[in-house]
C-alpha cells in the first residue's frame, strides 16, 4: 500500500510531493544525518523548489483522496463480483434443488413400484404355502 501511494505521490501535479521529501530524508546522503539536520535539509531543498511545507501538506492529502477514491472504486468492483457470484450460486442451488427433487421422485417411484410388485405377488405367495401344507 505503501509504495502504491509513492508511486502516486511522485506523479503529483505539484512537482515536489510529499513522496519525494521521503526519499530526501531517506537518502543515503543524509543517512549519518541527525534529524535536525535532516529537517533543515528538506527546508532548504522546498525553499530552492520553490514550495513549503504547507505544499507538502497539500500534496499528502491530495493523495489521499486519490487513494481513498481509489479503495471506493476497488470497494464498489468487489460488491458488484461479490453480487454476482452469489447470484450465480443463487441459481446453482436452485438447479441443484430442482435435480435433486427429481431424482428422489424417481426413487419414491422405484420404491412404489417394489411395494407394488410385493403386494401383487404376496397372494401367489400365499396359496403356494397353503397347497404345500394341504
Amino acid at each position: 500500500m505503501l509504495k502504491r501511494w509513492l508511486n502516486l505521490s511522485k506523479q503529483s501535479p505539484r512537482g515536489w510531493g510529499i513522496a519525494k521529501a521521503m526519499d530526501m530524508l531517506n537518502s543515503s546522503h543524509l543517512a549519518g544525518m541527525s534529524s535536525e539536520a535532516k529537517r533543515c535539509a528538506l527546508l532548504m531543498a522546498l525553499e530552492a523548489a520553490g514550495t513549503g511545507v504547507e505544499g507538502l501538506i497539500q500534496d499528502a492529502v491530495y493523495q489521499q483522496r486519490l487513494l481513498d477514491q481509489q479503495e471506493e472504486v476497488r470497494e464498489a468492483k468487489l460488491r458488484r463480483i461479490e453480487a454476482a457470484m452469489l447470484e450465480r450460486n443463487r441459481a446453482v442451488q436452485a438447479e441443484l434443488d430442482r435435480l435433486t427433487a427429481r431424482h428422489l421422485a424417481r426413487l419414491q417411484a422405484n420404491l412404489d413400484a417394489i411395494a407394488s410388485i410385493r403386494t401383487s405377488s404376496a397372494p401367489g405367495k400365499r396359496e403356494k404355502s397353503r397347497n404345500r401344507s394341504a
